[in-house]
């Protein structure tokens, strides 16, 4: 999902370039557009100048700073690839808590991650439509296989009896002494000075 929307948001950043660059280049032919687009033409500042501010602009929109943060870490993107990277983990590992932790969030986490680059996604620059950045998610129901309610089958219940006759076996066959330990006798210190 992250990289689809990394490749959605360059295009727009690079079709962005090439728009103003033709809208600079009909300053003259098209002056109201120009002013329209939020561009300034008598001021010291150069149309290459306004264009470079105008980049800066947008990529600032479509990958914010709490969108990767390589350094701490902290980014939606890290975040993400951090969830993902331990949920593998856990599937791999075969932990059934984990496994079901994983199952339970996955959807969830996914579709807040979604939202977070779709918000992103629909900032426009002045002059300028693009189409929001869309991604299908699609989740077999897994959960039914974790959450569904039935009987136990033979199988279980034999299994269960039987784990339930060796630990009274390992209680029966442990040897025992007859006084506790708290029974014991302390010895007497005696104070010589």
């Amino acid at each position: 999902m992250f990289s689809a929307y990394e490749t959605h948001a360059n295009k727009r950043i690079n079709d962005y370039e090439k728009y103003l660059e033709g809208v600079v280049a009909q300053e003259f032919t098209f002056p109201k557009k120009f002013v329209s687009h939020g561009f300034v033409p008598t001021t010291d500042v150069s149309s290459d100048k306004q264009i470079a501010t105008k980049m800066f602009t947008i990529r600032a929109d479509l990958f914010p700073s709490h969108y990767s943060d390589t350094i701490s870490g902290k980014g939606i993107k890290e975040v993400a690839n951090d969830w993902i990277q331990n949920a593998v983990d856990a599937n791999s590992s075969l932990k059934p808590i984990g496994i079901v932790g994983v199952v339970n969030d996955i959807e969830k986490n996914s579709n807040q991650w979604l939202n977070s680059l779709v918000t992103f996604s629909e900032k426009h620059e002045q002059g300028k439509k693009a189409d929001d950045f869309t991604y299908p998610l699609s989740f077999d129901d897994v959960k039914s296989y974790f959450t569904k309610l039935s009987s136990p089958t033979p199988l279980s219940i034999g299994l269960a009896i039987l784990a339930y006759i060796f630990m009274l076996l390992s209680w029966y066959t442990m040897p025992r002494k007859s006084r506790s330990l708290g029974s014991i006798t302390t010895a007497k210190y005696e104070i010589v000075l």
